[in-house]
């Protein structure tokens, strides 16, 4: 199994559960952009093959299956060339942006006979299946629904320092500061 992103999210819900079930997965490698991630994470869950970029991962082979976990833009890429190399795919949502890389992403499943499963989290969530049970019978014709989910902060789940974090992503890597709009809306603008 290999690892694209060591982010939030790999760090918080994948990687330890992974590294828990060793008799199910053998973590091989992990692209991660930030050496500091890269190589705490590596140390941390004894991971051997790290790459600055996801194309170092899917070259060094003795891959099965690869999660995804990396910047939403960028799913669409990598599901496409683990699809090329023959490596089944989870990958965390959204599955890509745009529905030219949807039909994309179908055909070359089609093609190579892999699986690709997205990470839908709140699918099996409490919460979400009353809301199900409770819409009125009118509510067939939705077409989209928008959910907020506030998420308990880091204390006390992780410890000091266990959610390891980077500077600047290698070359070309840009800083994101947060600001807040008059409509309090969160924007986010490089440094």
């Amino acid at each position: 199994m290999g690892v694209v992103g060591g982010g939030l999210v790999a760090q918080a819900m994948h990687l330890h559960h992974l590294a828990g079930r060793p008799d199910l997965f053998e973590l091989v490698g992990l692209a991660e952009p930030s050496a500091t991630v890269r190589e705490a994470l590596g140390a941390r869950y004894g991971i051997a093959g790290l790459h600055p970029h996801y194309g170092g991962l899917l070259d060094q082979g003795e891959l099965d299956a690869l999660l995804i976990c990396s910047p939403a833009g960028t799913h669409a890429e990598v599901v496409l060339a683990a699809l090329d190399a023959s490596i089944h795919v989870f990958v965390e949502k959204p599955l890509c942006i745009t529905l030219a890389d949807a039909d994309a992403i179908v055909a070359a499943r089609e093609r190579t006979g892999r699986v690709v499963q997205v990470g839908t989290m709140k699918r099996f969530d409490p919460a979400y299946e009353r809301m199900l049970e409770e819409l009125p019978e009118t509510a067939t014709s939705l077409r989209y629904v928008s959910v907020v989910v506030n998420d308990p902060e880091f204390v006390p789940y992780f410890r000091p320092g266990e959610i390891v974090r980077g500077g600047r992503a290698g070359r070309g890597g840009r800083r994101l500061r947060r600001t807040q709009c008059r409509a309090g809306v969160l924007r986010v603008v490089p440094r």
